[in-house]
């Protein structure tokens, strides 16, 4: 059995009776038709204040009322009733009465699904949202393999060792009366142009006089340069055939890539030495 409920629309103002205080006043909540049985149920109030039944018109006919109370009434619709909204009025033994229109019809078969419809197009894109919190931070990563070459400074000067080794002195073969310094440039470090230093020794001249040198010299005035990857002698100082040098050690201060491009300063290079202690050439 199918139930359809449809909630009566009320059409007319009621017109209500006034008889005492007491008489309950007629109202219709709802009205059901069951297919079915061809029947329609009425829920509300005041149907049967006297326990008289009601009287129900379909479309100005009275219905046959199959039961009621104060709260519902059945009654049977008439037979091959076709679809179609219908006024209805029901009256109680009291005489008040409410009017309402009654839709008949019973609900078809669910169709079948259509087909899609074409896609539609792209929205514009929204705003970009807030920024969101930053997020913790990350693990310490693995310490990284020991550099090659100079570390350049802001004056584009190295700072002494990286890549660079002085061994020495020795006698150079070629010039017995000079004092010779080796340059090691190791493989990756720029080639040095200029190797500055602190040069130290005792000389003793043919006269027996001994002097002690401390002086400040590039080892590459005049010289070629120390490439990468090589090691390249370095003429430190020149003697005379009786002169004697000994205890002789070179500092290295600083070292000059050629690919230096160094601002301000002499560009005239230092020939024979700074005598530190006297602060005057050498």
């Amino acid at each position: 059995m199918r139930k359809l409920i449809l909630t009566a629309a009320l059409l007319l103002t009621p017109r209500i009776f006034a008889f005492a205080a007491a008489i309950p006043v007629l109202t219709i909540d709802r009205a059901t038709i069951n297919y079915g049985n061809n029947q329609v149920r009425f829920n509300g109030s005041g149907f049967e204040p006297s326990k008289k039944s009601p009287t129900v018109l379909f479309a100005g006919s009275p219905l046959t009322v199959v039961s009621f109370t104060d709260n519902q009434i059945v009654a049977a619709l008439p037979v091959n009733t076709v679809a179609g909204d219908f006024a209805v009025l029901i009256v109680n033994s009291f005489g008040e009465f409410r009017s309402f229109e009654l839709t008949y019809g019973s609900t078809g078969p669910e169709g079948p699904v259509g087909s899609p419809g074409p896609q539609g197009q792209a929205g514009a894109v929204g705003p970009a949202g807030p920024t969101g919190p930053a997020g913790p931070q990350g693990l310490q990563g693995p310490q990284g393999p020991a550099g090659v070459g100079l570390t350049i400074m802001a004056d584009y000067l190295s700072t002494v060792g990286n890549g660079v080794t002085v061994t020495g002195p020795f006698v150079n073969s070629n010039v017995p009366q000079a004092m010779e310094f080796d340059l090691a440039v190791a493989a990756g470090t720029p080639s040095i142009c200029s190797a500055v230093g602190v040069l130290a020794y005792t000389r003793t001249d043919d006269t027996g006089n001994t002097t002690s040198v401390n002086e400040v010299v590039d080892l590459l005035v005049n010289q070629p340069l120390a490439e990468t990857g090589k090691t390249t002698p370095a003429l430190a100082e020149y003697f005379g055939p009786e002169d004697k040098w000994q205890n002789a050690s070179f500092t290295p201060t600083r070292f000059i890539p050629c690919s230096s491009s160094l601002t301000g300063g002499s560009t005239t290079p230092v020939s024979g030495g700074w005598d530190v202690s006297a602060n005057r050439p050498s």
